[in-house]
Order: structure tokens, then C-alpha cells, then sequence
């Protein structure tokens, strides 16, 4: 049975004007028969979790000493265990510190994406600045992200989706912005030197709720696909990259939310992953044709998400359980779960297993954190005012999961990568209700 436990930090200071710097001081957790893989485990405050998922909850977490390090002789007397700060990331060990950076203008939702924009090989964040129809960029450092901020282009007055990759081939990031207003629309930045313009910008008049880049036909170039969530549509632009009218137009499940794309069948064809809030379910839609792109994503499955309003909501697509096949992870947002749904091996879904992860989970991302080599996910719980990371335990037993105050904001948007250049995986999450970045800064 899983647990949960909650990551306490012992202090905090107040760097330069405009970053935050929260030191977790010993930065570092892993594997504690107190919290992992124990049916006894539990603390005064604990209780179980509800709704047939797997794991137990509990509160509490191992209390921070104050050092910054936790080397020490091992419990078999071999030698040093491994230390959070010793520049290795031993597998289970889970070792991060808090950076909170402080953004201008005002507080707003926040879509972000991760991407090596200025060729350093390390990678930068790019947010959507709500109300102010800015896109901007904070470069990635040794350090982590170091102001200042960097005014890539235009934006959207209410962004809901961005999504950064090199679109036509040229060898520099693109950039796709999703507005959520009722007049919503498509915005899309081509790679150049900063500021960028607007190239093309889309008009429908409906509210976007998702977007994912995939090449879905004959072309060399990444090809974008669209859920309209007042609609509930899906649209295609398979034109290389210049996105002029529609290739596609399918209908979709009630609600639809969020969407994935990647190679579920392993045919080379890339098939997409929509959640559906508003029915309870997730479709997967199939690339049956090359040949006759109008035809591409009209057919596929829907699965039910079983249980009372589970709302999924957003998905990604991972290999979970090491099987060389993408696998789908959906957050819950109706309730306190992260739904894994295993591949069958002909690109359909198994049921879903459920694993608590705190309530209300409205966003996640995926990489490998504790470096075990297994895929472990991130969620953003925004009413709840934290983050979550759903542990593998590099065992057969069940997933645990870590969780992380918010020091000031409610996480809205999460994704991973490189910010610091040291190899391991980082977490950064915008916050809705502050002009805020917070980031979980590895620190092996």
C-alpha cells in the first residue's frame, strides 16, 4: 500500500529583488519503510483514501534537520549512503530545492511550456502572460532560472494552451498559443529572433481547451491538432506548419479537455488521447490513413473513467510500466486520483488503475525524478494549493506520493525539464492567483 507523505522545509530566505529562493534544507528523501511500501504506516492525522483507488493517505513527513546535506554511514556499515548535494542522483533519491520567482504585471493563469530556446543546450520556460497578450521567456542557467525575463512576442488575451516545438523544420522552436475566451483563438509564432511576430493568428468561435503536435501525414513538417471544448471538436491543420483552414473536423466526447499525441500501435502512425470532463471518459482516436488526411482521427475508442465525476482532465503519455509502450496518464479533477491507463499492446487501453494523489489534481507532467529509472509524475493541485509527485517504488508495490506546499500561490500549470543543466529532471508550475513561477529545482 502507497502512502503519502508531505515534504516539510525547514527554512527559507529572500535573495535579489524578484526571486525567492526556499532552501529545502535536507532536500533529500528516499526510500523509508515509515512511509514506503508499510500497511502500517500512519500517523495520528492519517487517513485512508477513498473510491477504490490504490494507496493509503497519510500525513507527515520526515522532519528536516537543518543540514544541508544527509550523508552519513550507511545502516549496513559499507560505507556513505548517498546525500542530496553530492552532484550523483541515486536511484530513489528524491532531492530538490524550492525556487519561487516573482514575475511583473499582474496575477492570471498561466500556460507554460519548457523548451532550449537560445541553443545552450539547457533548457528555458515559456509562459503566456494572461490579459497583457504577452509571450515571454525565462532563460535557464547553471543556477536555474535567472531573470530577467525576455519579451518573446504577442500572446492571447485569456491563453489556456502553449505548446513549443519546431514546427516547420528550420531548426529554431515554434510557438502555439490556445486562447479560452468565448471568440477564442490560435496564435502562432514562428522561431527568429526575439520579438517575435504574430504569423498566423485563427479565429473560431468557440473556447480551445487543448493542443498537440504530431505528424500525422505524408509531410515532413509537425502537423497541430486542437479540441474545442464549447464544440466539442476535433480540428486538424495538416499543411506543413502554416496552419490555413482545417484539414479535420471531428466531433467528440461531451467536454473534451485536454490532448496527447504519440504512437500507441507502434505502426509509425501517431494516434491522439483526448479526456473528456464532461462525460467521464477518454477517446482514443487512430491514424487510419496517410492517403486521405480528412479521414485521419475520425475513428477510434472511448473509454469510460469509472467512478462519480471523475472529470479528467489532463493527459499525458508515458511508459509507466517499462514495456516499450506508451501508456496514458490522466489527471482526475473531479477527484483526489491520477488514473493509469496500460497499453494492451494493439493500442487500446486496459482499465484504469487509480492512485491517490491529493484533491483535485488540474494538470501534470511526467519524468523520471528519482532516478530509478521508472516514470514518476507531477500534478498541480491549484485548490489545494500544492504540488504532487506519484513515486514508482521500483518494485512491485504501490506508487507513494510527495507532497509540496505551494509558498504562496495555487499551482495552475506544470511541466519538466532541464532548467539547470545537470542532467536531472526539474519541475516548474505557474500559479494563477500571484504572478508567480514556482520551481522544484533538482539538487542531486
Amino acid at each position: 500500500m502507497g502512502d503519502i507523505e508531505t515534504w516539510r522545509s525547514s527554512r527559507a530566505s529572500r535573495s535579489a529583488a524578484g526571486l525567492l529562493l526556499l532552501t529545502l534544507a535536507a532536500a533529500c528523501t528516499r526510500d523509508n519503510p515509515i512511509y514506503e511500501g508499510s500497511e502500517a504506516a500512519t500517523t495520528s492525522s492519517g487517513s485512508s483514501s477513498g473510491s477504490g483507488s490504490t494507496g493509503a493517505a497519510t500525513t507527515g513527513g520526515p522532519t528536516d534537520s537543518g543540514s544541508a546535506t544527509d550523508s552519513g554511514e550507511s545502516s549496513t556499515g559499507v560505507g556513505p549512503e548517498p546525500a542530496c548535494g553530492d552532484g550523483m542522483l541515486a536511484p530513489r533519491e528524491l532531492c530538490f530545492e524550492i525556487q519561487l520567482i516573482d514575475l511583473d504585471g499582474p496575477a492570471g493563469s498561466m500556460p507554460l511550456a519548457v523548451a532550449d530556446v537560445d541553443g545552450d543546450e539547457i533548457d528555458d520556460v515559456i509562459f503566456a502572460r494572461p490579459n497583457e497578450g504577452r509571450t515571454q521567456v525565462l532563460a535557464g542557467s547553471s543556477a536555474g532560472l535567472t531573470p530577467p525575463m525576455i519579451d518573446l512576442g504577442p500572446g492571447v488575451h485569456a491563453p489556456s494552451v502553449l505548446v513549443v516545438s519546431d514546427l516547420d523544420g528550420m531548426g529554431v522552436p515554434d510557438y502555439v498559443l490556445a486562447g479560452e475566451t468565448n471568440d477564442g483563438e490560435v496564435l502562432l509564432l514562428r522561431g527568429a529572433t526575439a520579438p517575435l511576430t504574430s504569423e498566423v493568428t485563427l479565429g473560431f468561435p468557440e473556447r480551445y481547451s487543448g493542443v498537440a503536435l504530431g505528424r500525422f501525414d505524408e509531410g515532413e513538417s509537425l502537423d497541430v491538432v486542437v479540441t474545442l471544448r464549447g464544440a466539442d471538436k476535433l480540428i486538424g491543420f495538416f499543411d506543413d506548419g502554416s496552419m490555413g483552414p482545417p484539414d479535420i473536423d471531428h466531433p467528440l466526447c461531451e467536454g473534451s479537455s485536454d490532448v496527447a499525441a504519440g504512437n500507441l500501435r507502434g505502426d509509425e502512425r501517431l494516434e491522439v488521447v483526448v479526456t473528456c470532463a464532461g462525460s467521464n471518459s477518454v477517446e482514443v482516436r487512430y491514424n487510419v490513413t496517410v492517403e486521405l488526411p480528412a479521414n485521419n482521427l475520425a475513428t477510434g475508442m472511448t473509454y469510460s473513467d469509472p467512478g462519480p465525476a471523475t472529470q479528467p482532465r489532463a493527459v499525458a503519455l508515458h511508459d509507466w510500466n517499462g514495456d516499450e509502450r506508451l501508456d496514458v496518464l490522466v489527471a482526475r479533477e473531479g477527484t483526489d486520483e491520477v488514473a493509469i491507463y496500460l497499453n494492451d499492446g494493439e493500442g487500446g487501453l486496459a482499465a484504469p488503475v487509480a492512485h491517490a494523489v491529493g484533491p483535485h489534481p488540474r494538470d501534470l507532467a511526467a519524468a523520471d525524478f528519482d532516478g530509478d529509472g521508472r516514470i514518476d509524475v507531477v500534478l498541480a493541485h491549484p485548490g489545494e494549493d500544492m504540488l504532487s509527485i506519484l513515486r514508482q517504488s521500483g518494485t512491485d508495490e504501490a506508487p507513494s506520493v510527495v507532497l509540496f506546499p505551494a509558498m504562496g500561490g495555487r499551482p495552475w500549470a506544470v511541466a519538466t525539464g532541464d532548467v539547470n543543466g545537470d542532467g536531472a529532471p526539474d519541475v516548474i508550475a505557474s500559479m494563477s492567483d500571484v504572478p508567480q513561477l514556482m520551481v522544484l529545482l533538482s539538487n542531486p
